[in-house]
């Protein structure tokens, strides 16, 4: 099926028929001045599955060493919490990534048969899909050789995973529509939010020949029950687009293993996971439960923002391939700027921020709002360094961490821009309308509102003032957007709080990476602040007399004297 020629891509010529250019140490027993694994007393055999991997005979305790790979300590609690492993207590079976170091499946159960399961779970081939679009540049007839393992990537062909890692706007879901069609068999995307689905659907009928009957949506149990009674033949689906609520929910009432016989049902080969780095312990259940002929990860940011849990995330899925394909000289667009002012926090401020897990954000974005330097700065970067510059179509991204803050901001800037229009893109607004608020000028918006699979046309500049962090995951989302070329993302940052400089400097490393330039940094102390608002001031009564001078202006109403029409001697006042 697969050949490899220097000069030919076996993707393009299918499809179109061209050429194409420290872990912790495990729990021990001593005896007799020898120590031994408390695993190695027991018999285990290890099934090495497509997309998990399985040993019998365990019970909890049975390697606690081993299980502390898989495992965060909860500091609330004083215990250890599963985040990547699964253990069966009626089965005595564990469930752990198939990611995971073959060599600590040796070092931890000496003596343990280790074999590889042979074939998938039943799947079946769908009528070849074509594709209507073709590749948009080398990046991504790149990622799809790299997911069909073509070419270079032939060592990809035996590979049951796969890590789709391409940043922003380069085309992820192009590349996971186009590998689909490339294998024709039954696959079933599952996804964070509900609101992609109807994205990926429309994506699918746009590159490919796929029309909306062979594309059905598992959204609630009723649309699984509609596929296991018969009402929904599914001979003729050719994508399942899933809701990843839908499947753990399905799980709580039914059992993870009727998620998997659902799938054996459905007969899927190939799962994909649209943001994988969102909700990855449910991920996982469904990989532990799903042995799917192929799983592609696909991610701008294969990262988690929690630290401790990203140290175990990265260690689970650490033998899998992954390609990014970052050029750090071309594919940054857009500039970064810094700007530093103080809101004065009172010593009870700084207190009130700090908790046992590190800098309240939450705390501190209802805080600001009540601070009149936040609206100062706030108003001075939007006459300065971004009204004046914005296009005609051009929108602006403000990042705020609360719905409350959203609203008192919201609210003076309709006072101060009456004549703006001024959109919120939170849980605030109806699903309904939500989607029209990224059709406004001004966008008031959170991370996690604003965050992935979100796409706002014709946005030039972000101003992230009132919910910082220094999350990787996040900063990274922030950043890409903005999308198009000679765009700006303003770094408001608050010096009146020390951890807000920690995270300032903390976070260079990633803006040195991923913006194109990081400009000279502008500091706004009271007497600038004072300064400018006076010039605006100023420049509002130049240009008001401007207008007023006018020699075409017309009055709309001329009244020389008041005109007394009666009194009303009950309440001794005067009606005009």
């Amino acid at each position: 099926m697969f050949h490899n020629n220097r000069n030919q891509s076996y993707f393009m010529k299918k499809m179109f028929g061209e050429k194409s250019s420290s872990a912790k140490k495990s729990s021990k027993l001593t005896y007799n001045n020898t120590n031994y694994h408390q695993s190695d007393f027991k018999s285990h055999t290890i099934e090495i599955r497509h997309s998990c991997i399985v040993i019998d005979n365990f019970i909890r305790g049975d390697n606690v060493g081993f299980e502390h790979l898989f495992q965060i300590y909860d500091k609330g609690r004083f215990c250890y919490k599963d985040v990547a492993m699964y253990i069966d207590s009626e089965n005595d079976k564990l469930y752990i990534p198939s990611g995971t170091e073959y060599y600590l499946l040796e070092k931890y159960f000496k003596g343990s048969r280790i074999h590889s399961k042979d074939k998938p779970d039943p799947y079946m081939k769908v009528k070849q899909i074509k594709l209507s679009t073709k590749p948009r540049d080398d990046i991504q007839k790149q990622a799809i050789n790299f997911c069909i393992g073509d070419g270079k990537y032939c060592n990809n062909r035996r590979e049951n995973q796969i890590f789709l890692n391409l940043n922003t706007g380069k085309g992820k879901t192009y590349v996971t529509i186009a590998v689909s069609a490339f294998y024709s068999v039954k696959t079933a995307i599952i996804m964070y939010a509900q609101s992609w689905i109807e994205q990926w659907k429309e994506r699918i009928m746009e590159y490919t020949d796929t029309r909306s009957e062979n594309i059905y949506t598992i959204l609630g149990n009723v649309s699984i029950q509609r596929l296991l009674n018969g009402s929904v033949d599914h001979r003729f689906i050719k994508y399942y687009l899933i809701s990843l609520d839908t499947i753990t929910e399905y799980a709580k009432s039914a059992g993870w293993e009727a998620v998997h016989k659902l799938f054996i049902t459905l007969q899927i080969g190939i799962k994909v996971y649209d943001e994988a780095h969102l909700r990855p312990e449910n991920i996982m259940m469904v990989d532990f439960f799903t042995d799917t002929w192929k799983t592609y990860y696909v991610t701008a940011t294969p990262m988690l923002s929690d630290p401790i849990k990203n140290k175990v995330y990265q260690r689970v899925y650490k033998t899998i391939p992954k390609i990014t394909l970052f050029d750090e000289e071309n594919d940054p667009h857009t500039d970064y700027l810094p700007i530093f002012y103080n809101s004065h926090p009172s010593t009870v401020d700084l207190q009130n921020c700090r908790s046992n897990y590190g800098f309240n954000i939450i705390w501190y974005a209802n805080y600001l709002p009540m601070r009149p330097n936040y609206y100062n700065v706030l108003r001075i970067v939007l006459e300065e360094y971004v009204l004046p510059k914005i296009s005609r179509e051009g929108k602006v991204l403000i990042y705020i961490g609360t719905n409350n803050s959203i609203l008192l901001t919201y609210n003076w800037l309709k006072y101060t821009y009456p004549f703006m229009d001024i959109g919120i893109f939170t849980t605030l607004i109806d699903k309904s309308e939500k989607r029209k608020q990224l059709d406004k000028k001004i966008i008031l918006s959170t991370a996690k509102s604003a965050g992935v699979a979100v796409d706002i046309k014709g946005l030039e500049f972000t101003i992230d003032i009132c919910e910082p962090g220094k999350s990787e995951v996040v900063l990274r989302q922030k950043l890409g957007r903005t999308r198009a070329d000679n765009t700006l993302f303003i770094d408001v940052v608050d010096c009146g709080f020390p951890e807000l400089r920690n995270y300032y400097q903390q976070k260079q490393r990633i803006y040195r990476k991923y913006a194109r330039n990081i400009l000279e940094p502008i500091y706004l102390n009271d007497v600038v602040i004072r300064d400018k608002l006076i010039n605006l001031r100023q420049r509002e009564i130049i240009a008001l007399n401007q207008y007023q001078q006018r020699e075409n202006l017309k009055p709309v109403m001329s009244i020389r004297k008041p005109v007394m029409l009666f009194t009303d001697p009950s309440k001794n006042t005067i009606q005009y």
